[in-house]
């Protein structure tokens, strides 16, 4: 163990844990602050415009947005964004009260930022990013509407991002992702008003995969499999099937399973839905076009599309839960799967 990874070990052991994460928060502010003294981007350079219309992935965690982003990654008409944005989280759900300001970019801005500064995406894959040009770029736009404001933060973000591969050329989009367990009908209402010319995705997965995934995931959690199961699977899905029928062409579902077996026909299916051309780099997953393993929670990590993940409900739930799982939610999957873009 290095001596890094040594007085990091006894700080987390001899720390209140709320104490230890605000101190590992400053030590990555200030980490990440020397080193983007090499990353800084001077205003003589072209600052690209990123306002493009929004498609937005979103549905419950461990239902298969991670690897959908990572798909759209290669993609020359795409800014993919590389994480998950942060935007509902931080508490902000797409209302029309947005600003050019420092009130606004701390709202928007996204907390994973100085951890990946200080250790990129993973081993393999760098993230050379310089935050004070973010705020420079941000600060500068001009700006007369919540559109407009979301798109100087995305041209703030993408042109702060030096070893970005996909800054310049022709766009039709931006892709951003983010898991979220509630999808709520106003809000996401409040999306198509500033995005009219957006999409959202939602990745319809079986219940019995998603209970496996979501039990492998949290090993160590305690959760009602009937409270969660209608809580989070049920209620989305069932939002799901309201949002399509409610925003015909625009809510888009996608069938997990056929995404994973069939991929260059679901990501056909899906371009056309965009009405954008097909490219051969939509049937590899990366990152910055770096490829990426999957995101799985069964196990070692693959840097591939991983079909072993289908099926690996079999061995991990009993007998009880498929019962359950059967009862509850097989004939909503099954509606669900009438409506998928990728049949």
């Amino acid at each position: 163990m290095g001596l890094r990874n040594k007085i990091r070990s006894f700080f987390l052991h001899n720390l209140d844990k709320n104490v230890y994460k605000k101190l590992a928060e400053r030590y990555n502010d200030f980490t990440a602050n020397y080193k983007e003294f090499k990353y800084r981007k001077t205003f003589d350079q072209d600052i690209v415009n990123c306002n493009y219309p929004l498609v937005y992935i979103s549905q419950p965690p461990r239902c298969g947005g991670t690897i959908t982003r990572n798909l759209f990654d290669g993609h020359p008409l795409f800014y993919v964004f590389p994480y998950e944005l942060s935007w509902e989280k931080n508490g902000y759900h797409w209302e029309e009260t947005l600003g050019i300001n420092k009130s606004t970019l701390h709202v928007l801005k996204d907390k994973w930022i100085s951890h990946a500064i200080n250790h990129g995406f993973d081993k393999q894959i760098p993230f050379y990013f310089n935050r004070d040009t973010q705020r420079r770029i941000f600060l500068n736009q001009q700006s007369n509407s919540s559109r407009e404001v979301l798109g100087a933060y995305f041209t703030s973000f993408f042109n702060a991002w030096i070893n970005y591969q996909n800054l310049r050329g022709d766009k039709k989009y931006c892709i951003a992702f983010c898991p979220w367990t509630i999808i709520d009908k106003d809000s996401v209402d409040r999306f198509f008003n500033i995005y009219p010319d957006g999409y959202r995705i939602h990745i319809i997965r079986n219940p019995l995969a998603w209970w496996a995934s979501e039990k492998s995931y949290e090993k160590n959690s305690v959760k009602d499999i009937n409270d969660y199961l209608e809580s989070h699977w049920i209620f989305s899905t069932n939002m799901a099937l309201y949002l399509y029928k409610n925003y015909p062409g625009k809510y888009i579902l996608v069938d997990y399973d056929q995404l994973i077996k069939h991929t260059q026909n679901s990501m056909g299916q899906i371009c056309h839905a965009l009405n954008v051309p097909f490219d051969s780099a939509l049937l590899v997953p990366t990152l910055n076009n770096t490829q990426r393993a999957s995101n799985t929670s069964h196990g070692k990590q693959k840097t591939s599309i991983d079909t072993s993940s289908l099926d690996k409900w079999q061995d991990l739930l009993d007998k009880s839960e498929v019962e359950i799982i059967k009862r509850k939610a097989l004939d909503l999957y099954k509606r669900a799967l009438e409506h998928v873009v990728n049949k």
